[in-house]
């Protein structure tokens, strides 16, 4: 049997448009990508994406980031590997976000092109184009500049401690690997329907989206929508295997009183975003068909730290979840405020090393390192402060208060 880490570092070091390739040719027809009622299988979303890239390649300004506003999961599936199978740097703003904030983050990253859905996007500053008109076409060959794996490929926009966006950056290699880690630690297969409540403008959006390269289908409903009866119609009617979605939209999801019989085909639920409490634990686990195993994810843009399996008999923290065992590769330590390690049991501030997380930050049209600190022994390495307070248990689980 395969090592975990060896298997999940084996798929985040591979090409994605390897990966890609190898879905169209074994399952051309297969769904790749879903949004209500539109789908986009695997061969399509290939011959799109090898039209928008041509047209992203013969573009002007080509070392600009390129901006993606797409409220529909299908185009910004599209959006996203056009820009990426172009060699490009992709931004992705939020649609939930004001006109203001959009400006404020198109100017900081210097974006030059938006890749929008024909609606009016309230940034006039820039040209827009619209995506869906390559979904048909010509076809024309493979695009061969796809930007390398651990070259700057997105930028997603976070609020940092003053409010203001702060651009991180992180590398195809980073989203592979956070996909990887979920595919490793559930078993997920081709055959799986993952469905993500989380914006595609979110990490969690963008590694859920990632989740083609194994060949699953993804879904990505926008709840504030279809409500929370629309949610469940889609759990029920649509054989989805996987949700994934923060806790309080899980409560939510909880107080209906049909969930039970909309979950019943869930294989996993994954929980990321903020602290699951054992109470969610608890209540899940009375909902979930039998054998439904609950993911409580840790990690913020920067860098995913942990996921475990979560049972209601963990002996842990007496309200939160464990944050569950480090991802391989990943490797945390706990500083008092002398930087010094803190033994077990003892609380103290939890501080990661990995050669997996995400490249830096996005200032004045360049990487810098921000808040990842290049590891001095290690080239490849980056070292990160979460600010999070946690400690290691007496089994070695990590537990984040």
């Amino acid at each position: 049997m395969e090592d975990p880490e060896a298997a999940v570092a084996t798929l985040a070091t591979t090409p994605f448009a390897r990966l890609l390739a190898g879905q169209v040719r074994a399952r051309p027809q297969a769904i790749a990508v879903v949004h209500g009622k539109q789908k986009l299988g695997f061969a399509d979303l290939s011959r799109a994406t090898a039209r928008l890239a041509h047209a992203l390649t013969a573009g002007a300004n080509p070392t600009a980031p390129v901006a993606i506003l797409q409220p529909t999961a299908t185009l910004f599936a599209l959006a996203l590997l056009g820009t990426l199978a172009a060699g490009r740097t992709a931004l992705i703003l939020d649609p939930a976000s004001p006109p203001a904030r959009h400006a404020l983050i198109l100017r900081d990253a210097g974006a030059m092109l938006l890749l929008g859905d024909g609606a009016d996007t309230g940034t006039a500053d820039i040209p827009v184009l619209d995506v869906a008109a390559f979904l048909t076409g010509t076809d024309l060959p493979p695009p061969v500049g796809w930007v390398a794996p651990d070259a700057p490929a997105v930028l997603l926009a976070t609020s940092g401690s003053t409010g203001l966006p702060k651009l991180i950056v992180v590398s195809v290699q980073h989203l592979l690997y956070r996909m990887a880690g979920n595919a490793e630690l559930l078993g997920l297969t081709r055959s799986d329907h993952v469905l993500c409540l989380h914006p595609p403008s979110t990490v969690a959006g963008v590694v859920t989206l990632f989740t083609i390269a194994i060949g699953a289908r993804v879904e990505m409903l926008d709840l504030a929508r279809v409500g929370y009866r629309g949610l469940l119609d889609a759990l029920a009617n649509r054989s989805v295997t996987i949700l994934r979605a923060g806790p309080s939209l899980l409560r939510g999801l909880l107080a209906l009183p049909d969930a039970a019989a909309a979950f019943a085909g869930l294989h996993a639920v994954i929980s990321a975003g903020e602290p699951l409490l054992r109470a969610d634990v608890a209540r899940l686990h009375a909902m979930l068909p039998a054998g439904c195993r609950i993911v409580n994810g840790y990690g913020a843009t920067e860098t995913s730290v942990s996921g475990g399996l979560t049972d209601i008999g963990d002996r842990q923290h007496p309200q939160r979840s464990p944050a569950g065992r480090l991802w391989p590769g990943i490797q945390a330590i706990i500083v008092d405020d002398d930087d010094r390690p803190c033994p077990r049991k003892v609380i103290g501030e939890v501080v990661i090393r990995s050669r997996w997380t995400a490249l830096g930050e996005w200032q004045d049209g360049k990487l810098v390192p921000g808040r990842l600190v290049p590891d001095v022994t290690d080239p490849r390495r980056r070292i990160y402060r979460t600010g999070d307070a946690g400690c290691f248990d007496a089994y070695d689980v990590l537990v984040v208060l």
